[in-house]
């Protein structure tokens, strides 16, 4: 399917499993001394009341800038703790940055109740804060997951601190992304091809009218949850993340 919606140029490439773990292979040893930043568990203080969250150990002035990470849809089971979310600030870490992932209101120990959407904007919100008082004066990165992935392009798109966003499993079947098309701001999609709740061929018909810069890949026989296909996944992330770096 996907070879028939032409998703073969440099920027929609569709890498395979030994493509990527062949440059896994050859990158991992060079990365080790900067794997696995610590985190330590944190609270911050929301609109909505207390929000738990793990913050990098990392010394915040030998980081190049800081990076929010935002979990799946909080109502089928999403939270910080995803292994999807883990794995790209794992990568986040490697790359320099100072990581911060919480739960959303109403999840985990977070307090508050789910709010459609529109009170979790606040929450990433009080992220940004807490990371720009960190990093005074360094850029700022969101990277999100399904529902998080659309609160990343959204909230990336307009806020002034934020310099380029990471989608991952981007739901553009069951919201509006008309907003990307006038940001200018550096975006990366990474998408399975089996993707059953974000429908491929809905990012592929919207992918054309996002505005540059932008990059998408594609993980052929990936599912929404890159089950089986998280090796694959931070291969890719290592390699491409880069892009949105200032």
């Amino acid at each position: 399917m996907l070879e028939q919606l032409g998703l073969v140029n440099t920027e929609d490439s569709l890498y395979s499993a030994a493509q990527l773990r062949e440059f896994s292979v050859s990158t991992i040893q060079r990365q080790v001394s900067s794997m696995r930043h610590n985190e330590i568990k944190t609270e911050l203080q929301g609109r909505a009341g207390r929000m738990e969250a793990l913050l990098a150990t990392a010394n915040p002035d030998d980081c190049r800038g800081g990076a929010l990470l935002l979990h799946p849809h909080p109502l089928y089971g999403g939270n910080m703790h995803s292994k999807v979310l883990y794995t790209a600030r794992r990568i986040c870490a490697e790359q320099g940055l100072f990581t911060l992932r919480f739960n959303f209101r109403g999840t985990g120990g977070s307090e508050g109740h789910y709010d459609d959407g529109q009170g979790e904007q606040d929450d990433v919100g009080t992220g940004l804060d807490h990371l720009r008082d960190k990093l005074p004066g360094k850029p700022l990165y969101l990277v999100g997951f399904s529902f998080g992935a659309w609160l990343a392009l959204k909230i990336g798109a307009a806020h002034p601190d934020v310099v380029g966003m990471v989608g991952l499993g981007t739901p553009v079947d069951w919201t509006r992304f008309a907003f990307l098309t006038t940001c200018t701001k550096p975006k990366l999609l990474i998408h399975g091809g089996r993707d059953q709740y974000c429908d491929p061929e809905s990012l592929t018909r919207n992918f054309p009218d996002f505005a540059e810069p932008k990059r998408l890949h594609w993980l052929a026989e990936a599912d929404h949850f890159f089950l089986d296909h998280l090796p694959e996944l931070e291969t890719l992330l290592r390699r491409e993340l880069p892009f949105i770096l200032v």
